[in-house]
C-alpha cells in the first residue's frame, strides 16, 4: 500500500480543530469522510499536528496508507470533488513507507495576523485592535521567546511539558491593499507548539505593545517564573503556513 502524502488548505472558522472527536466537525474527520468514499474502505489520515478550533492552514501535511494505487492527480481532483468547500488538497505524492506527517516534522511557521482599526473584510482572518501598539516595544519583547524553554505558562499544560525550542520570532506590518487596514503580522517558528501556545504568544506580545505588562515580566514569564495573566489572542487570527520536514 502506497504512504500518500497530501498538502491541504482549510478554513478552520467552522471546525474544532484538525485532531477528530466524537460528534464534532474536524478537518481530519471530514477528510477521512472523503478518503472512505473515495477508496470504499475506512482510511485513516495522520497529520502534521493539532489545531485549535478555528484556526487555519495554507499548507498542511497529511499522509495516509493507500488501499490502492491511484493516479495522484485522479487522488487529488477526486478528494476536491467530495469535500466541502472550506477544504483543498493542493498536491498528492507518494512518499517512503516510514514517513509520518507529525513524527517527522522538524519544525512549524505559524502566522497571526492582526488588523488596527476595523475592518468588516480581514476582520474574519484578523484580530482586530483598536489600541494603540509600541511595534519596538514588541519587537524587544519578542526576542525573550527565542531559543529553547519551558512554554507551560503559555499554554494550559502545567506539568510533564518537554522544553520547545522556538527558532524566530518576525513582526512585520504594511498596508492591506485591499482595504486600506494597517496590518500587523506575527510569524513565528519553531520545533512544536504545545495547545494555545502560539496564540499566547501573541497576546503577551500585544500586552507590551499597549503598555499593560512590561517586557520584564514576559521575560520572567518565558522562564517559568511567577504566572501572569497574558491575554490569549482569538484563534480567527492564526494560519500555520508550512511544516519543514
Amino acid at each position: 500500500m502506497p504512504n500518500i502524502k497530501l498538502e491541504v488548505e482549510f478554513d478552520g472558522t467552522r471546525y474544532f480543530g484538525w485532531q477528530f472527536q466524537p460528534n464534532r466537525i474536524t478537518v481530519q474527520g471530514t477528510l477521512e469522510q472523503a478518503l472512505a468514499k473515495l477508496y470504499g474502505v475506512p482510511v485513516r489520515a495522520f497529520g502534521a499536528g493539532r489545531t485549535d478550533t478555528g484556526v487555519s492552514a495554507l499548507a498542511y501535511p497529511a499522509n495516509y496508507a493507500a488501499p490502492r494505487e491511484l493516479a495522484l492527480p485522479a487522488i487529488v481532483a477526486a478528494l476536491n470533488q467530495r469535500l466541502p468547500d472550506d477544504i483543498r488538497v493542493h498536491a498528492a505524492e507518494v512518499v517512503p513507507d516510514s514517513f509520518h506527517a507529525r513524527y517527522d516534522a522538524r519544525s512549524k511557521v505559524y502566522r497571526y495576523t492582526l488588523v488596527r482599526g476595523h475592518s468588516p473584510v480581514l476582520a474574519r482572518h484578523a484580530w482586530e485592535l483598536v489600541l494603540p501598539l509600541d511595534l519596538a516595544r514588541m519587537r524587544r519583547a519578542a526576542g525573550f521567546f527565542i531559543g529553547e524553554h519551558d512554554f507551560a505558562l503559555f499554554c494550559r499544560i502545567t506539568t510533564g511539558a518537554e522544553p520547545v525550542k522556538v527558532k524566530r520570532v518576525a513582526i512585520r506590518e504594511r498596508r492591506s491593499t485591499l482595504t486600506g487596514a494597517r496590518l500587523l503580522q506575527i510569524e513565528i517558528e519553531g520545533n512544536r507548539f504545545l495547545y494555545k501556545m502560539v496564540r499566547r504568544m501573541v497576546g503577551a506580545l500585544v500586552d507590551v505593545g499597549r503598555g499593560k505588562f512590561g517586557a520584564a515580566e514576559l521575560a520572567c514569564a518565558v522562564r517559568h517564573g511567577p504566572r501572569v495573566q497574558f491575554s490569549t489572542a482569538p484563534a480567527c487570527g492564526l494560519v500555520l503556513v508550512s511544516v519543514k520536514y
